[in-house]
């Protein structure tokens, strides 16, 4: 007769399984051999190992650092147990590594004529990587080279905002590169196509547009003249002056050209200088804000479309700096203290005869 036992499995197996359990519940992996020369040291003081190891390597993960259980454990026991100075040590050594790596990916993309800001490049290494920065700042030289190339205006900010609008597809934009400059190639050996332009000026800059021969992009440019005029004379253009403001509308006209898909050129000329405008407002520095004297007709501030607006109109608004507005009560204070003085002099001199 055949007898079976049934057995349970020794403390040190159910002890081993806790461990590694209680491992993956603070999603850390714990592989058996550490767990068994964990269970050797009591279930208490194993328990204490686990939860420092495994919050050490929470802690990494949160810098980018992926420890294993058993870096992260010689991490600790190189501090003599202690989790805190672990954790401290670690954070020190990846600020240290930090910045070792910002000033190689800076010279880097100083290599390729890029210029970055340490803090543009911290963050980029925060979201990509290293790897995923250095991708990207390959897309932006190759992107501002192919426009070297075929003589397109490509500062590194268009390069930059042309690359986000491609969510990061640099053979897209080198693609709108190319098909440009053959489009100015093909211009200029195209037979005009507008023997008798319209009469309507809207159908006429319509026609100009379409047709893209050098004579008719001529006719173009003589034939919005007037339309720039009108928008130069707007409120939104007071902030530039008057050849500065024309020199930008004029150049406007030429992308305008070369990136209209359709239908009204004249509204599309008109928006995309609109876009620019308050670009240019935008990009000033509030150095150079600072300048204007308290006495001029425009404000220290702009309103949300980026168009300098009266003094007037711009104190009862509390979106300002409160230090102005205080400046500005003091002034007025002057200015009634100074005329009631002036007041009573003139009082005093026309009434000491009587």
């Amino acid at each position: 007769m055949t007898m079976i036992l049934l057995t349970q499995p020794p403390d040190d197996s159910q002890e081993i399984h806790r461990l590694i359990e209680r491992a993956a519940r603070q999603d850390v992996t714990l592989d058996p051999t550490s767990a068994r020369a964990l269970a050797g040291l009591g279930a208490i003081a194993a328990t204490r190992k686990l939860d420092g190891v495994c919050h050490l390597i929470r802690a990494g993960r949160t810098r980018g650092l992926e420890l294993s259980f058993q870096e992260a454990s010689q991490r600790i026991e190189a501090r003599g147990g202690n989790v805190a100075e672990a954790i401290r040590r670690l954070a020190a050594a990846h600020r240290a590594e930090i910045r070792k790596t910002t000033s190689e990916t800076i010279r880097y993309a100083a290599d390729r004529g890029l210029m970055f800001a340490p803090s543009s490049i911290e963050q980029h290494l925060k979201q990509r990587g290293r790897r995923g920065t250095q991708a990207y700042i390959d897309q932006l030289g190759a992107i501002m080279d192919t426009a070297a190339i075929v003589g397109a205006d490509c500062s590194q900010t268009l390069a930059t905002r042309r690359l986000s609008l491609a969510e990061g597809d640099a053979r897209q934009v080198i693609a709108d590169f190319v098909a440009s400059h053959r489009r100015r190639l093909d211009r200029q050996t195209i037979a005009c196509r507008v023997p008798v332009p319209p009469h309507a000026p809207r159908e006429r800059a319509n026609a100009f547009a379409g047709c893209g021969c050098q004579r008719c992009c001529d006719r173009l440019a003589a034939h919005m003249q007037g339309y720039i005029g009108k928008l130069v004379a707007t409120p939104l253009f007071q902030g530039l002056d008057r050849e500065e403001a024309s020199a930008i509308a004029n150049l406007e006209l030429i992308q305008s050209l070369e990136t209209w898909p359709g239908g009204n050129f004249t509204g599309w000329f008109a928006i995309r200088l609109k876009c620019r405008v308050l670009e240019i407002y935008r990009s000033r520095s509030a150095e150079e804000r600072k300048l204007i004297s308290l006495d001029a007709a425009y404000a220290l501030a702009d309103d949300e479309s980026g168009r300098i607006v009266s003094l007037g109109e711009r104190v009862p608004d509390r979106s300002i700096d409160v230090l102005i507005i205080v400046l500005l009560r003091e002034r007025l204070a002057e200015a009634a203290l100074q005329l009631r003085r002036t007041r009573a002099e003139r009082s005093e001199e026309y009434t000491g005869g009587f």
